[in-house]
C-alpha cells in the first residue's frame, strides 16, 4: 500500500501514521484541465502509483486538484483511492478521523441508486 499525504501541507500525525509527504503539487490555472491532469498524473507516476496499486491518501483541499487526483488515481490503478479524512483539534492541528473507501462507496452507490444494474 502507497500512503500518501498529497493535502499540501506536512502533517506529523500523518507521518506517524506511515504517509509520505511529497511536496505540493502544483498546476497551472491558466492551462486546460486536461494539461494540468496530465502533469498530475505523472507526479503520482514517479510517486509508485501504477496499476492495482492500493493508494491511500489525504487529498488536497483545492477542488479542480481534489478532482485531478482521484481522477488520475483512478485511471492508474483502476479504483479509487482510500481516502484520510482529518479534521482539525483544538490545538489547530490536523489529527486523523476515519479512512473511506472510494471505491467500496461508489460500488454501493451503483447498486443501490442505478435500477436494472446487472451484478455479475
Amino acid at each position: 500500500m502507497l500512503k500518501l499525504n498529497l493535502s499540501g501541507h506536512f502533517n506529523q500525525s500523518l507521518a506517524d501514521n506511515g504517509f509520505e509527504f511529497p511536496g505540493i503539487i502544483m498546476i497551472n490555472p491558466e492551462k486546460p484541465y486536461a494539461e494540468n491532469l496530465a502533469s498530475v498524473t505523472s507526479f503520482l507516476i514517479q510517486l509508485g502509483v501504477e496499476s492495482n496499486t492500493i493508494v491511500e491518501c489525504a487529498l488536497p483541499g483545492m477542488t479542480t486538484l481534489c478532482s485531478m487526483v482521484m481522477v488520475s488515481i483512478h485511471g492508474l490503478t483502476g479504483q479509487f483511492p482510500l481516502i484520510t479524512v482529518t479534521t482539525r483539534n483544538a490545538e489547530g492541528a490536523f489529527e486523523y478521523v476515519e479512512t473511506v473507501d472510494a471505491t467500496s462507496l461508489r460500488n454501493e452507490i451503483s447498486r443501490k441508486m442505478r435500477p436494472g444494474l446487472i451484478n455479475l
